[in-house]
């Protein structure tokens, strides 16, 4: 498992879809150290996207972010909360290229 120190500039609640990207990197922002990066297949990452339960979120519930991957796309979690209602969370371009080129 890969980890990552992320910059959240917004969490969106209920939110099916992904976020956009923050372009502007000094922009206010919260910092996110060490952010588990986890590989998931394409349908669980529109399972994610849907805000639909996943046994990796559900695993990791405890971590105040999680990332997914399916080397297309990427979807910062809070994985706190029930999955209907839950926060994905709007990060950098850079940050989710650099997690595109290494995975």
């Amino acid at each position: 498992m890969m980890k990552m120190d992320v910059k959240v500039y917004e969490k969106l609640r209920k939110y099916n879809r992904i976020p956009g990207y923050e372009w502007n990197p000094d922009t206010t922002h919260i910092l996110y150290r060490d952010v588990p990066i986890f590989l998931v297949t394409p349908q669980e990452m529109d399972a994610a996207i849907r805000l639909e339960d996943l046994d990796v979120i559900r695993e990791h519930k405890d971590c105040p972010l999680l990332i997914l991957t399916d080397k297309k796309r990427v979807l910062a979690v809070d994985p706190q909360g029930y999955n209907y209602a839950r926060y994905v969370c709007v990060i950098d371009v850079e940050t989710a290229r650099t997690i595109l080129n290494r995975v």
